[in-house]
């Protein structure tokens, strides 16, 4: 398996190995990382698997929609009325397992659609190869629509205007092939939108989506759909731009290429935009740095175009073509400073680049004819420069666009900017070429000329040794103060260093921040099989507050894909270290989401823990709980292997699994349930394995029905335990125990759906069993006649109870049956009542006519 490497903080691109104490720069924006990251394998983004469970209320109450397929008639009506109510992966499920492509459009671009819920990142990778299918098969506007869900799942909210330009994009190629420019509209259009990718950076989403783009490109070079997918990465997806935009040149795709550059363009436009058009300082100068480093290390074409854009920033405005006048730049007014602090750094590493930067400079506010007008600004930042070189290259720079000093304008001069400057500070020793780079060390950022500590202050770019008098450019690290552990630097640790951390750090804001990270959608159960141990560590306290609801959540992120390897790996885990009594509720509520799996064990820990302790376990019943769940969920209309299994487990378990598995067996395989071979099995057991022969319900067992409700053990009446009992009797006894505990609940045995064919073949039995207690069972239950009963089969009732109507002991309940089922039964009296009663309505009319 392929190495995964670590991503930067700033820009998530990858990042060269190193060890756990050095530092890496990042190859992409230049960042330097001192966090301690372990390597852990790549493990390929997946989705859960499609499935219609879920929550699906469609407006009506408690009333859900059951098909596997949506309504045929009025699609887009029904999609925009309920898929708002609907969980995400329903959807998706609706909308992946749709064969008709026109009805999967109507289902992609209904603007309800879930795109708000956390959990939809999960199903990216599923939409992502339905986007590359679609382009390779379908029409190109449904790979379109798709890939905007894409971008919607990363914004958190759908887009109006998109879904507009993805309806002209369809119609224009119904109309022809020819559909380039509706289509190159669109990718514009989400790419001049990037601040709504995510009103807080998530990096986890914004790599995730990375790598899905890169998947659709590879499968499909040169698809607008890919870009399309590649805007969901927001501001990451600078480099990938100028890539493809390469790779378009080299191959003669001239529209590609341009097309690729122009939305870099428009991204960049959008530095520091968030949510709902909000300004964010640490984005600005993340996605700048990113910027600057693209362009020191790039050549040719795509390097020019970042240079002019860059540019278009200096004077606080961006041109957009489609506006009669510039549009006002919403970035912070301090964009000219880390500007030219970059003009700087190159005039002195690579002057090539740092001269074409100030040309471009100086050629974009010559466009907008407004450099005169931000004469502070320019100030501002030629102040903030370490050089001469630097210095002397922005004053000239900024004369030739607002003219010579002196020069009047309407009612102000040009000032001579180099005579209002501070003198530099005095550089020690040999002079530099630059402004050095304060690496990190300890938390401090270290003087490069005599290694005292340097101040920090946020989002400052230089500063001056208090102790030296040397100037150095702060990492951008530690020039962002952000306390705590960022979310990102969480992502690259190994499964294990997660829970080990977890365990053992007693920072809560740490621990919390591992358990939001183990509660991202992107949390893939089977990276944890091999640290199974741990992870059952992790749950198996009881957690307050938030932090308890986050591992709450951390059971369906880990249980999601249902890979069976990890389910097993969990319950032999609970096995080998988790037998012991009070466990969290979390804990066992881990086990039980490994489904049916988890049967046997859930139950082994039940009777386990109830044999140690005397009084009622909360723990115990936790598991019974769960275990009650399971045996519902995995009930296979009461198939005969499961009741054998159950018939075994009770002779080896005491109170009270012994009593939850005789009702269930009696609620899952009598209640509205017809007579078979598996109620028969249930039948035979405590018809073999009873040892008193009475009528009555046996009044030695452990929890009779006459003892329900009490909570002292000790005046439950107790079975006589024999000395020196030998493992035969013990066993027999452990049997007689079970089959009254069954004997108890089949005497309420009653059933809602009852046919005349289910009596006779109950009452058939009588003649082959042992005991007259379980024949009083079988008579008992059969006392309420039937709808279908007719009079052939009441001749076929007497000639069975024939020989039992003269029994001493059974005379009396066979009596009871032949009586009650010669009578009407209840719908055939509520019939009859309806009858009497309309026309008792029908004389009182007659009268009254009268």
């Amino acid at each position: 398996m392929a190495s995964h490497m670590p991503h930067c903080p700033a820009c998530a691109a990858p990042l060269p190995e190193y060890g756990d104490d050095g530092i890496v720069t990042c190859e992409f924006c230049g960042t330097d990382s001192n966090v301690q990251r372990e390597l852990v394998p790549r493990w390929p983004l997946r989705s859960p698997p499609l499935s219609l469970d879920g929550r699906r209320n469609t407006g009506g109450g408690n009333v859900r929609f059951e098909a596997d397929r949506l309504p045929a008639e009025h699609l887009e009506y029904f999609c925009r009325d309920h898929l708002a109510n609907w969980d995400a992966g329903v959807v998706f499920t609706y909308l992946l397992t749709e064969p008709h492509p026109d009805r999967q459009f109507v289902i992609a671009t209904t603007s309800s659609l879930p795109v708000w819920d956390k959990d939809a990142v999960a199903w990216a990778a599923a939409l992502a190869d339905e986007v590359a299918r679609q382009e390779r098969e379908g029409p190109g506007s449904l790979a379109m629509a798709i890939a905007l869900l894409l971008r919607g799942i990363a914004a958190g909210k759908n887009d109006s205007k998109a879904l507009e330009l993805l309806a002209a994009l369809r119609q224009a190629q119904q109309r022809g092939p020819d559909s380039h420019e509706e289509s190159s509209r669109l990718v514009r259009h989400c790419f001049s939108n990037t601040g709504e990718i995510r009103k807080r950076e998530d990096s986890r989403t914004c790599r995730a989506m990375l790598e899905l783009a890169r998947f659709v490109e590879g499968c499909c070079p040169g698809s607008d759909a890919a870009l399309v997918a590649l805007s969901a990465a927001g501001p990451a997806a600078m480099q990938r731009l100028m890539d493809l935009a390469a790779a378009a040149r080299e191959n003669g795709d001239g529209r590609g290429a341009a097309l690729r550059l122009e939305c870099l363009r428009l991204l960049l436009a959008r530095l520091g935009d968030s949510h709902h058009d909000t300004r964010n300082a640490e984005r600005f100068g993340l996605q700048l740095d990113a910027a600057f480093h693209l362009i020191a290390t790039r050549q040719g074409p795509e390097q020019e175009a970042l240079v002019r854009f860059v540019a278009d920033l200096a004077d606080n405005h961006t041109n957009e073509p489609d506006d009669r006048d510039p549009r006002d730049w919403r970035g912070p007014k301090e964009v000219l400073n880390p500007i030219l602090l970059f003009v700087d750094e190159m005039l002195h590493e690579k002057p090539a680049v740092g001269e074409q930067v100030l040309r471009a400079i100086r050629e974009e506010y010559r466009d907008t004819r407004g450099g005169w007008r931000h004469v502070d600004r320019w100030k501002e930042a030629v102040a903030l420069l370490p050089s001469t070189r630097g210095r002397d290259a922005c004053v000239h720079v900024f004369h030739e666009i607002a003219g010579p000093p002196g020069g009047k304008f309407a009612w102000e001069s040009v000032p001579d900017l180099a005579a209002g400057l501070p003198a530099l500070p005095a550089q020690p020793g040999k002079r530099r070429s630059g402004v050095s780079l304060a690496r990190p060390a300890a938390g401090q950022a270290e003087c490069p000329s005599c290694g005292r500590a340097l101040p920090l202050k946020e989002l400052l770019l230089v500063v001056v040794c208090g102790y030296c008098g040397g100037t150095a450019r702060i990492a951008r690290e530690l020039r962002i103060v952000s306390p705590g552990v960022r979310e990102d630097d969480l992502g690259h640790w190994s499964p294990r260093r997660l829970l080990d951390t977890y365990r053992t750090s007693d920072d809560e804001t740490l621990r919390m921040a591992i358990a939001n990270e183990l509660d991202s959608p992107l949390t893939d159960g089977g990276r944890f099989a091999e640290h199974a141990d741990a992870v059952l560590e992790v749950l198996s306290g009881d957690l307050p507050g938030d932090m308890g609801y986050a591992m709450d959540r951390v059971i369906t992120r880990l249980h999601r894909h249902r890979d069976e390897g990890f389910n097993q790996a969990l319950v032999d885990a609970f096995r080998r270290g988790r037998f012991g009594p009070h466990q969290s509720k979390r804990l066992l509520g881990a086990i039980a989401a490994c489904g049916s799996v988890a049967l046997p064990a859930l139950l082994d820990y039940a009777d386990a823990n109830a044999r140690r302790v005397k009084k009622h376990d909360e723990a115990v019943g936790t598991a019974l709980s769960l275990a009650r769940r399971l045996l519902n969920d995995a009930d296979d209309a009461g198939s005969e292997p499961q009741t054998r299994w159950l018939l075994e487990r009770m002779h080896e378990a005491r109170d009270p699994l012994a009593v939850e598995l005789g009702e269930h067996l009696v609620h899952s395989r009598f209640r509205n349930q017809a007579f078979g071979p598996s109620q028969e099995m249930v039948l035979r057991f405590v018809d073999e394995h009873l040892d008193v022969d009475t009528l009555e319900f046996p009044q030695w067992m452990w929890r009779g029905r006459h003892d329900r409700g009490r909570d002292d053990e000790d005046e439950r009446p107790r079975p006589v335990r024999p000395k020196n009992e030998t493992p035969e009797q013990r066993r027999a006894r452990m049997l007689a125990r079970d089959a009254a505990t069954l004997l108890d609940e089949m005497n309420w045995w009653r059933s809602e759906h009852e046919s005349a064919e289910n009596i006779l073949e109950r009452l058939a039995t009588l003649e082959s069993l042992r005991l007259d207690a379980t024949r009083h069972c079988v008579m008992h239950s059969a006392r309420t006649r039937p709808a279908d009963m007719t009079a052939s089969h009441y001749a076929r009732v007497k000639r069975i109870l024939k020989p039992w109507r003269e029994h001493p002991n059974l005379a009396p309940i066979a009596q009871e049956v032949l009586e009650g089922l010669r009578a009407p039964g209840l719908g055939q009296r509520m019939e009859a009542m309806f009858q009497r009663l309309e026309r008792h309505r029908t004389m009182r009319r007659l009268l009254f006519w009268r």
